[in-house]
């Protein structure tokens, strides 16, 4: 198996192997610790700025989850996805002489971190939550003011107010976009709607976490 990392991704592994092996080491020994329960990405992120700083630690972190999700998917181990890394770094033309291009002195260390129970955990729920036909990608109401002209259009009479809701998702054949024209009726509509699912969501997470102890995994980066 070979892969073929993005721009961004190379950057991301560059940053990674410039991570001292002893520091990875006790990273994993943090993931592997079977009193970690972390349900948050953010709060995983914020234990292993104990030993990196948070930038690098966000960098490292997502890039594990990226690959435990690749290793589910592809039915691979751990050692076997960061090999196949390897090898598309080392085909990139990304780097230079001065810098470290592979991540060989990691393999054992990252391989380790990918495969522990929290980031496998995390992966999984990850994976899950992607695994819709239609991802939402952002929300706008816009105002559309129009106006109305008298029949012989010398006049301007009046204004049509319309708020328009514009939907941004993406699927299979990318991304896309919806508006669509609403009343204000229609606004105060959504608006409660908004409040209730977040009422919802408060319950369903309360409950499950604390009456049936149940792991309510939470993705954001940013807490």
């Amino acid at each position: 198996m070979e892969l073929a990392p993005s721009p961004r991704q190379i950057s991301d592994l560059l940053r990674i192997a410039e991570i001292e092996p002893a520091a990875l080491e006790q990273i994993g020994n943090l993931f592997y610790d079977q009193s970690n329960s972390a349900a948050k990405i953010a709060d995983l992120i914020r234990q292993t700025s104990q030993h990196l700083n948070h930038e690098i630690s966000s960098v490292l972190v997502a890039n594990s989850i990226s690959l435990a999700i690749l290793c589910r998917r592809q039915r691979i181990d751990s050692t076997e996805v960061v090999s196949a890394v390897e090898k598309g770094l080392a085909k990139s033309q990304l780097g230079n002489a001065n810098e470290k291009t592979s991540i060989d002195h990691i393999r054992d260390e990252f391989a380790r971190i990918i495969d522990s129970p929290i980031i496998k955990r995390l992966a999984k729920a990850t994976d899950l939550s992607f695994d819709f036909t239609n991802l939402f990608g952002g929300v706008r109401i816009l105002t559309d003011v129009r106006p109305v002209f008298d029949d012989d259009k010398s006049s301007w009479i009046g204004s049509i107010v319309t708020p328009v809701l514009k939907l941004e998702y993406s699927n299979d054949e990318g991304q896309t976009s919806l508006s669509v024209a609403l009343s204000e009726n229609d606004v105060n509509d959504i608006e409660k709607e908004v409040q209730e699912a977040k009422k919802k969501l408060a319950h369903l997470k309360h409950t499950l976490s604390e009456e049936h102890r149940s792991i309510v995994f939470d993705l954001a980066q940013k807490s």
